[in-house]
């Protein structure tokens, strides 16, 4: 079990100081064991200083004495740096009714066959039971599965395994770009014009399984000279999980929360801004029911002052037509105050802008006064900048008097400019 064929060359590290695997196998046989890199307790795998390895090196950051020594070897001609990529042996095939047909046949005389390209696309025959038994459903569909050779006319059977959906996940985004394509998988020009994709947005359980299968078959293209592009995707963000009872949300593990029942419950627009308050698009979210109901009463409160107030709100709305809005808004937000950044950056942060408007509009128990947010005073983003209004008086700077409406953008203004 040491020495492991499936990692890299099939060779060992050999670096017992500074690798677990080597350090109980050196202990094991009495072996020496040398530190090389000044750190903590052996087996230490950290970073430090490179010690007792070589004059020209010792001394160093390990990392920069590792640059440097491969510069060394490329100097003296016995190395050079490289990049090396490991994919996982890929379950191509499943015995499964669902899935793309295998486009192959097998012949005794000429063993595995592809089928004609004018025979493509494969379809599946129409079946009775889908369940497997034993073997692939396919494989009970007689008629399909008896045909002849392509290469000899010979009796032969079509293969009744079907691809797995990886295959199909892999590069059916291409396919998007020219759906309606009869004769081939796409064509070169329309992928070329749409792709790579600018941003691609996903979970992170995909970063192992489905992205690296992407990256692979878009390689294999590229290489046959069927697309132009490196790589599926410029830029990667991973959005955070759902998370409920400690555990990922999911059918497997029964704790789904079905968002019908919310939407019945609270309404779309409540369990929409949740899932936007609850936490940064990057970060998990921990589902709280209440926390659904709590928007619920936030939105109803917004509603309630929209009313109240409506003959103001229509004329500072008025007012504000063609105000640049959400950057303001996310600049208003940073605590450091300093400028608006791109839109890209401003959609990354959807949690940062709701809680933002959640310290907007709330209803004090005085029916003459509005409180804005939780110290008492409005968010800049709600009232005049150049005004400090303390609510529970209604004085402003400067010793005059502020209507009760002064300054008050409602919810639904804030809302109609996100």
């Amino acid at each position: 079990d040491y020495v492991l064929g499936t990692y890299g060359t099939g060779a060992i590290m050999a670096v017992p100081a500074h690798d677990e695997r080597d350090y109980e196998f050196a202990r094991a046989f009495g072996l020496e064991i040398r530190r090389v890199i000044d750190g903590g307790e052996l087996p230490y795998s950290g970073e430090g200083t490179l010690t007792a390895s070589s004059p020209e090196f010792d001394g160093m950051p390990n990392l920069e004495a590792k640059r440097r020594i491969i510069d060394w070897l490329e100097r003296e001609g016995r190395g050079k740096a490289a990049v090396n990529f490991r994919l996982r042996d890929w379950l191509v095939s499943r015995q499964r009714y669902w899935g793309c047909p295998i486009p192959v046949v097998h012949c005794e005389r000429c063993g595995i066959v592809p089928v004609p390209a004018d025979e493509l696309p494969v379809i599946l025959p129409d079946v009775e039971d889908y369940a497997p038994k034993g073997r692939s459903p396919l494989a009970a569909a007689e008629d399909w599965v008896a045909t002849t050779c392509p290469a000899c006319d010979s009796p032969a059977r079509r293969e009744t395994d079907t691809m797995d959906t990886f295959v199909d996940s892999s590069w059916y985004f291409y396919r998007y770009t020219d759906a309606k394509n009869g004769a081939e998988p796409f064509d070169s020009a329309k992928a070329n014009y749409w792709f790579p994709i600018d941003q691609y947005i996903g979970g992170v359980e995909h970063a192992i399984l489905h992205l690296i299968y992407s990256r692979f078959w878009t390689k294999v293209m590229r290489d046959l000279g069927m697309i132009q592009n490196d790589e599926p995707a410029a830029r990667l963000f991973t959005q955070g999980m759902v998370i409920k009872d400690g555990a990922k949300m999911s059918k497997s593990k029964g704790n789904v929360v079905s968002p019908d029942l919310m939407i019945e419950r609270y309404g779309a627009d409540a369990t929409r801004m949740y899932a936007l308050f609850a936490a940064p698009p990057d970060r998990d979210l921990d589902w709280q029911e209440d926390g659904v109901a709590g928007i619920s009463r936030f939105l109803s409160r917004v509603y309630r002052l929209t009313i109240k107030y409506s003959e103001s709100a229509s004329q500072r709305v008025s007012e504000s037509a063609g105000r640049p809005c959400y950057p303001t808004l996310a600049q208003r937000t940073r605590k450091d105050g300093a400028p608006a950044r791109s839109s890209r950056e401003c959609r990354d942060e959807r949690g940062t802008a709701s809680n933002a408007v959640m310290s907007g509009p709330r209803a004090r128990k005085d029916k003459n006064a509005v409180r804005m947010g939780a110290s008492g005073a409005r968010p800049a983003f709600l009232t005049d900048d150049s005004k400090t209004q303390n609510s529970a008086s209604g004085e402003v700077s400067g010793g005059q008097e502020a209507p009760r409406t002064a300054g008050l953008e409602t919810g639904a203004t804030i809302f109609r400019r996100l």
